[in-house]
């Protein structure tokens, strides 16, 4: 942001540099604007002149650490025994079984703890993990490097520094994945699916350091396109003349939905939380629902998506209109993110990230019965995306379904009022009952 600031700078003759900003506006505390780091005034000085010096240095550091030892070499052997001979096995076993610790005392805030001693002590952070893991894939014939990465900003490509907080490792692929020929694999990401990596960890510079002992590559990580990152939510209802339901849910996820499922369901939630927490479920969708049963996915297996499926019933969910009418909502959610609308807005607007969250709502009516009122469609198309909300009828089924696509997580202002006005008349349509008649 500095560089639509005057700014006056001075030299001397001693060495010192003196760069200087008056009347610098506040950053402002609007709703769902870019972090402070991205908008603040800022000059950044190094003076580490390239990218492979500070690869050489890490380098030094990390290249005897990471060849497999005696501990290293004998675990990979029982992992194998066990049937575990993939990447993505051995991958699993890392992030599920090495919690993350950091001890970092004098160099060890640089220097990763022998794989040995992080076997031992099932403990470590990052760089411990990411070693460990680059250290067994190696005792496995298999070619893994480390790297360094800023999970929670990103380093400029023109300024070389050691400005990297996150090391994480990744395995050169023959053909291009989401615009990158490496696979970058986080250890800490404890639930996350093999061959994604965590939303901090996409789009930003990374240093891969001895590459063939001797190249250090700075690169891009993969930034995934929408269709990886899907929520899909199923809500079928069977309705009877009495205005009551039976009903079933389904969840499936993929990308960071699978991650943050996985890890609220197997490392977050008692049993007891679960359970209430889907009986609060069942009552948003239906006011006095009760929880039949659920089941959610094996949540060891990282390879394959979560998935969660329950069933429930609730009386009254159709209320009468008039004679042999009734009235019900169809089982959408209005948008979670309300934000609100502003005569002025001085910065963009973060959407999230890539991402597809489709949500349906079926209702199957009874025999004899046909649709008398149902809401009209709504569509919003931009660059940045598209928001729909449809309604069809199919045989005796009545079907609601409402999809957001952000394939650009930034909205500029300008186009900020026009995406709160259209969750405004989102949130009121998905209010509006649809009501059927007897025939």
């Amino acid at each position: 942001g500095i560089e639509e600031i005057p700014v006056e700078f001075t030299s001397y003759d001693n060495g010192t540099y003196v760069w200087e900003a008056r009347n610098v506006p506040a950053i402002l505390n609007e709703e769902g604007r870019p972090l402070k780091e991205e908008i603040a005034p800022a000059i950044a000085l190094s003076s580490i002149s390239s990218w492979d010096e500070i690869g050489e240095w890490w380098w030094s550091l990390v290249k005897h650490v990471i060849e497999p030892k005696e501990e290293v070499v004998d675990k990979v052997r029982e992992l194998v025994e066990q049937g575990k001979t993939g990447v993505a096995e051995i991958y699993h076993w890392v992030e599920k079984n090495i919690k993350y610790v950091a001890l970092e005392f004098g160099l060890g805030g640089f220097k990763p703890y022998e794989p040995g001693i992080v076997l031992k002590n099932l403990y470590g952070d990052c760089k411990d993990g990411a070693s460990l893991l680059v250290s067994m894939l190696k005792a496995m014939n298999q070619t893994a490097y480390l790297v360094l990465i800023n999970s929670m900003g990103d380093v400029s490509p023109e300024l070389p520094a050691l400005a990297f907080d996150h090391a994480i490792a990744a395995i050169p692929l023959e053909e291009e994945i989401y615009g990158s020929k490496w696979l970058f694999l986080d250890t800490t990401a404890v639930t996350n699916p093999y061959g994604y990596i965590p939303i901090g960890d996409q789009g930003k510079w990374a240093l891969i350091v001895g590459v063939n002992n001797t190249v250090h590559i700075f690169t891009q990580t993969p930034k995934y396109p929408p269709e990886t990152n899907r929520f899909y939510l199923l809500k079928y209802l069977v309705l009877e003349e009495t205005g009551d339901v039976n009903g079933m849910v389904r969840w499936e996820a993929t990308g960071f939905y699978d991650w943050f499922l996985k890890y609220m369901f197997r490392m977050a939630l008692t049993e007891e939380q679960k359970e209430l927490l889907l009986k609060q479920y069942v009552t948003s969708i239906a006011p006095g629902g009760e929880l039949k049963h659920y089941e959610i996915s094996d949540l060891e297996n990282y390879t394959r998506p979560f998935t969660l499926v329950l069933s429930f019933k609730a009386s009254s969910y159709a209320s009468p209109y008039g004679e042999d009418s009734l009235m019900f909502k169809i089982p959408l959610e209005p948008p979670r993110s309300r934000p609100v609308k502003r005569e002025w807005r001085y910065y963009p607007y973060i959407l999230g990230f890539p991402s597809i969250t489709e949500e349906v709502g079926e209702v199957l009516i009874p025999e004899g019965w046909d649709v008398n009122f149902l809401p009209k469609n709504m569509t919003l198309e931009k660059y940045w995306g598209n928001i729909s909300v449809t309604y069809s009828k199919m045989g005796r089924k009545i079907i609601g379904r409402a999809v957001m696509r952000i394939d650009h997580e930034e909205l500029p202002r300008w186009m900020y009022n026009e995406y709160v006005e259209f969750l405004e008349k989102y949130s009121k349509r998905v209010e509006l009952p649809v009501i059927i008649t007897k025939e």
